[in-house]
């Protein structure tokens, strides 16, 4: 069953995962982008991260950030292979939706499930580190109010592929047996392709009744669909 069963309660879960696609997309980007200038000048990154450990505590993650100080480029090179990587999944979540496959949405699936996990553990980190180097309670009590909500969003956003994916799956399991008789619309077959797009968009009636989504009267009235 699927954990969701509309985008935003505005848009199809099929929609609403191609922006997920494009948001994560353009996230991943801008990262990139920002890992190229920094493999530009290492020298520069090395300084910042001097100036932003001056006097203050972190904790366990004091000699990893040590490690980088002293030679940014592996991990910004990691750190550039890894968005590569998330990239390219985006874009098969995209190509995923607009094809209705089930097997290029969950390459994405998987891969946000890690990144949730790391948002997590440095959020949980940075409250820790805020912790101890903040004797005022506002800080740490903002940081952690819009980190919970930035992790929510993003649990939210990866909902929306998540149900994608068990959607195609359980319509695949629905489809109906190799060899079956070929069923007939307006006096022209419908293949298999067309019959799985066409059990995609059925709500209330049948198939050979209304097909395509296009052809319900008013299909934005019912409460499920993918376009």
């Amino acid at each position: 069953m699927a954990v969701i069963r509309s985008f935003c309660s505005a848009f199809s879960i099929r929609l609403g995962s191609i922006i997920v696609g494009a948001v994560c997309l353009m996230q991943a980007v801008a990262m990139e982008v920002a890992c190229l200038v920094g493999l530009q000048d290492v020298h520069m990154v090395s300084q910042n991260l001097n100036e932003f450990m001056f006097e203050r505590d972190f904790l366990f993650a004091s000699s990893f950030l040590n490690s980088i100080k002293k030679n940014p480029e592996p991990f910004l090179v990691g750190t550039l292979i890894i968005l590569l990587v998330y990239s390219f999944s985006c874009i098969l979540l995209i190509v995923g939706a607009l094809k209705l496959n089930v097997w290029l949405v969950v390459p994405f699936v998987a891969v946000e499930f890690l990144r949730l996990c790391a948002n997590l553990a440095i959020l949980v980190a940075g409250m820790l580190i805020l912790k101890k180097n903040s004797l005022d309670l506002g800080p740490l009590m903002g940081g952690s109010c819009g980190g919970g909500f930035f992790m929510l969003l993003m649990i939210y956003l990866w909902t929306c592929p998540l149900s994608l994916a068990q959607e195609l799956l359980r319509r695949r399991r629905e489809d109906r047996p190799k060899g079956s008789p070929v069923r007939v619309l307006n006096g022209a077959a419908l293949t298999d392709a067309t019959a799985l797009e066409a059990k995609l968009w059925r709500h209330t009636t049948h198939v050979t009744q209304y097909p395509y989504v296009s052809q319900y009267p008013s299909y934005r009235g019912y409460p499920i669909y993918i376009e």
